[in-house]
């Protein structure tokens, strides 16, 4: 019985990270929307890969982004794309620096480029391009490829920049959501263990979880997307103007965070557990409720695929340890 009820302490936790993962997950994805975060670091990774001036006092960087092919993909002549294909970045270059004509060979092209940029340093680019050229054997398809090889390899670099800043991201709306729903882990796990009515009601959230499949798909069915309490991490300001495709896309993240904010308030209170907060811990009951919030904040960081994964695990455990009597009245119903 304490092993049984050991294991539905510790789905009933798995399933709070879960649902609370889902939602700082949302919300690292409409703050990523609204600070352009993915079309930052791809100018900044282009601007590593592309070091150096086409032609005096002109950044090789700048010409790339005003190529027609390049403001096809991107909002308005001053916007930024928030993703490239690896072919167009081989062709934008090439036309770049066969502008005067194809008569003009790509060695001779890459030879005007400038050696020192306007700031005095020399550039990285021109030894780059020179080096693609020598290895391609003077083919403008080989060359192409090569440039093509090094962007995808710069743009890995820019992956994990990204990544490491949606990380520190992550970590933030995780505090921010644990400390204003007062997600304290051992506060929960007491209720838990000494409420069978508030195990049985978070079992049940996870038994609806499994039975999905997916956990996106489980935690997102909500009546109206966006309706309900709006955290105050989300309260981002938009301009009105809602026929702006950057926008409406923007509209709809954010409008997906609120909706999964919502989904893990209802799954604690329908479980019996307490949102928010009601009265502060006085004395050395701070302590105890600092831990609990410190536990929940780096767990609910880990992410949603992590917690929907440990909570298949120990759903198996616990379907594994019921008793026959248990098993045949779970397969009748």
């Amino acid at each position: 019985m304490f092993g049984i009820a050991a294991i539905d302490v510790l789905i009933g936790l798995v399933t709070i990270y879960l649902v609370f993962a889902l939602a700082c997950t949302a919300i690292v994805e409409a703050l990523s929307s609204w600070m352009n975060l993915r079309s930052k670091n791809l100018e900044a990774g282009l601007k590593e890969l592309l070091d150096g001036e086409l032609e005096a006092n002109k950044p090789f960087v700048d010409a790339f982004y005003a190529h027609p092919l390049v403001q096809a993909l991107s909002k308005g002549p001053d916007g930024r794309p928030s993703y490239l294909p690896t072919d167009v970045v081989g062709r934008v270059i090439q036309s770049l620096l066969l502008k005067n004509g194809p008569d003009v060979s790509l060695v001779k092209a890459i030879e005007r480029l400038p050696d020192i940029a306007k700031t005095g340093q020399a550039t990285r680019v021109k030894e780059m391009l020179k080096t693609f050229v020598a290895q391609g054997e003077l083919d403008l398809i080989s060359f192409r490829k090569a440039v093509e090889t090094h962007f995808d390899a710069a743009m890995d670099r820019a992956a994990g920049w990204v990544k490491r800043r949606q990380q520190t991201v992550a970590l933030i709306a995780s505090a921010l959501l644990v400390l204003s729903a007062n997600v304290d882990t051992l506060s929960i796990a007491k209720a838990l263990y000494t409420n069978p009515e508030i195990r049985a009601g978070l079992i049940s959230q996870a038994e609806k979880i499994i039975e999905s499949e997916s956990a996106p798909t489980a935690m997102q069915d909500t009546a109206l997307p966006g309706s309900g309490v709006i955290p105050a991490v989300l309260a981002i300001p938009l301009p009105a103007a809602a026929s702006d495709p950057l926008l409406a896309a923007q509209r709809q993240e954010l409008s997906e965070a609120i909706a999964a904010y919502n989904k893990a308030k209802s799954t604690m209170e329908n479980a019996g557990l307490r949102f928010g907060w009601e009265t502060p811990p006085k004395g050395w009951a701070w302590v105890h409720k600092i831990v609990g919030l410190l536990i929940s904040i780096f767990a609910i960081a880990l992410g949603a695929p992590f917690w929907f994964d440990m909570l298949n695990r120990f759903m198996k455990v616990r379907q594994s340890g019921n008793s026959p009597s248990e098993k045949k009245k779970k397969e009748i119903s």
